[in-house]
């Protein structure tokens, strides 16, 4: 068994525990994050507690009237996990969460066999009408180029002048069998472009809009999928930790469930996310991305004393309005991006990852993690270059 395979089974007994909850730190989670449904989380309540961030707490109010049931919620959480402990069901928190044997994470998924589905067919067609349309391209420009060389020899001109013009079609020729190696990198590495390309335009506008922490989520699962061997040997920590199990619960949910290419996944996704973000669909996937944007609207949570702070030395005049405002806007951009773009971008690096595609895995990882911190960079920045509100 490797070092990570202990690892990951270390992580998938913890997970596998029936945790109680104490009434003080239901209380902590209550006065400290509950204004954005933070106890609610802790205690297992996922769907409410997007909605409490989306509504502030129903504006306060209902954060108020959750103060009068915390111990009732929190009776509730310890009766239930008791209860499946005794009927040897799965704890709460990972109820609906695949967790699959560390082992077998090593082994090639079994969907590897329907390597054929439609989905990849309809890829493989585009990508050989995309070869077949760029021969076409580099045979004419052959063409081209000979006929030219034979017109220019056909001419009577000074030798000075003639060697000029030779170096001058060579230089092109090489320009141009540049262009057709970048034109092959991009067709050979396309999924990987495109998957930076999508996170970078995720962050640029989120960033733009003051959600701040969509970009370090992405480029902190970028990170943690595609460069896991790096957190192996770390000490322990929070951090590390964290990046350990998610990568654990995602390589865990895509061992089993085979991830379409990317712009499959793209479409996928982009008519999904909304019934995933209620709870709708695959019960896994559901369970599995409502724990993630539950993190964004925690890490948001953080952000706020940065975004008041700047928005109060800002030049515009305070407005407690527009920054309450603002604020809500971050959390539902948070939420919304990690309902949509998280499941693409996980389920492609976790498909190079089970494949042992190294060399994908590593390209689109370095390409989607630097491309969520300069797009991040650039909206922080508030350069607007598609009219959006700065917030």
């Amino acid at each position: 068994m490797s070092k990570l395979s202990k690892i990951r089974a270390g992580i998938k007994q913890e997970l596998e525990t029936y945790p109680q909850r104490s009434l003080d730190d239901v209380k902590w989670h209550w006065r400290w994050t509950g204004i954005f449904g933070g106890h609610r989380a802790y205690l297992g309540h996922d769907l409410i507690a997007n909605a409490m961030a989306l509504t502030f707490g129903g504006l306060g109010v209902w954060w108020l009237l959750d103060r009068y049931k915390l111990k009732s919620m929190t009776d509730e959480w310890n009766a239930d996990q008791a209860q499946r402990k005794e009927s040897d069901r799965p704890p709460k928190e990972i109820d609906g969460l695949v967790l699959a044997d560390p082992i077998s994470l090593e082994k090639t998924p079994e969907w590897i066999n329907d390597a054929k589905a439609a989905d990849e067919l309809m890829v493989e067609g585009i990508k050989s009408v995309q070869e077949e349309a760029m021969t076409q391209a580099s045979a004419m420009q052959n063409t081209a180029m000979k006929a030219s060389q034979q017109l220019m020899d056909s001419i009577p001109m000074p030798k000075a002048q003639r060697e000029l013009m030779r170096k001058q079609a060579e230089l092109q020729g090489k320009v141009m069998d540049l262009g057709s190696n970048f034109q092959q990198a991009v067709l050979k590495y396309g999924d990987q472009i495109q998957l930076a390309m999508f996170v970078g335009m995720a962050s640029y506008i989120t960033s733009l809009l003051g959600a701040f922490e969509v970009p370090l989520l992405l480029l902190g699962l970028c990170i943690a999928l595609a460069f896991t061997h790096r957190f192996v040997d770390q000490p322990e920590g929070k951090l590390r930790d964290a990046v350990l199990e998610w990568d654990y619960l995602l390589c865990s949910y895509y061992h089993a469930n085979k991830s379409p290419m990317f712009l499959v996944a793209l479409m996928r996704s982009s008519l999904l996310f909304l019934p995933r973000l209620f709870g709708l669909g695959s019960v896994g996937e559901a369970t599995l991305f409502n724990r993630l944007s539950g993190a964004a609207s925690a890490v948001c949570f953080f952000f706020i004393p940065i975004e008041l702070l700047f928005t109060m030395i800002g030049d515009e005049p305070f407005s407690l309005f527009g920054f309450i405002g603002g604020t809500l806007l971050s959390i539902m951009a948070s939420i919304v991006v990690m309902a949509m773009y998280v499941p693409v971008i996980g389920g492609t690096l976790s498909r190079h990852k089970l494949l042992s595609e190294n060399t994908e895995l590593k390209i689109a990882g370095s390409l989607g993690a630097a491309a969520a911190l300069i797009g991040g960079l650039l909206g922080s920045l508030g350069l607007d270059w598609l009219g959006f509100p700065a917030m």
